[in-house]
């Protein structure tokens, strides 16, 4: 570089920036890919976007790994769900021979296993509280009655 009167500098052709010479021997602080170079992308921009680019994969995946521990999660509530419907079950296929309705003997099968829905409330109480746990042993009640109303019809048509 060459000083000019006034004390301004002048840059000669022959002369090149530290920048230039990096860009032009491919001696770049990421590597020399390629890519920086055909997209003419400052340094700084290209290590901000990087930058970026692992934060968000990194939320992601963290994200991503909360969300699958939090539905692995099982707690007393399923085991006592499963209890009370393989109690039901076994209930309704031995009531199933017998001259009621389906819907009858369904409704006698979930009655008959009064104590696996009571430990099944129970353990939903604690992990959920009150009153989702009982709109959900309602609901749940419902659904099996009509659950085990098929299975029996599909018992007495077997052969």
């Amino acid at each position: 570089m060459t000083l000019i009167k006034g004390g301004k500098t002048d840059m000669l052709p022959a002369e090149l920036t530290a920048l230039e010479r990096r860009r032009r021997i491919g001696e770049w602080r990421t590597g020399s890919s390629g890519y920086e170079r055909s997209t003419g992308r400052n340094l700084r921009q290209f290590d901000y976007l990087r930058y970026n680019m692992r934060r968000s994969i990194l939320i992601a995946l963290g994200c991503l790994i909360s969300v699958a521990a939090f539905a692995q999660e099982k707690g007393k509530g399923d085991a006592a769900l499963a209890k009370w419907r393989s109690c039901a079950d076994a209930t309704a296929k031995r009531y199933a021979k017998s001259a009621e309705s389906a819907p009858v003997v369904a409704r006698y099968a979930i009655m008959s296993c009064h104590d696996e829905k009571k430990a099944a409330a129970q353990a939903l109480t604690e992990e959920q509280g009150s009153r989702f746990a009982d709109e959900f042993i309602e609901t749940l009640e419902r659904r099996y009655t009509d659950l085990l109303a098929i299975d029996v019809i599909e018992l007495r048509l077997k052969p």
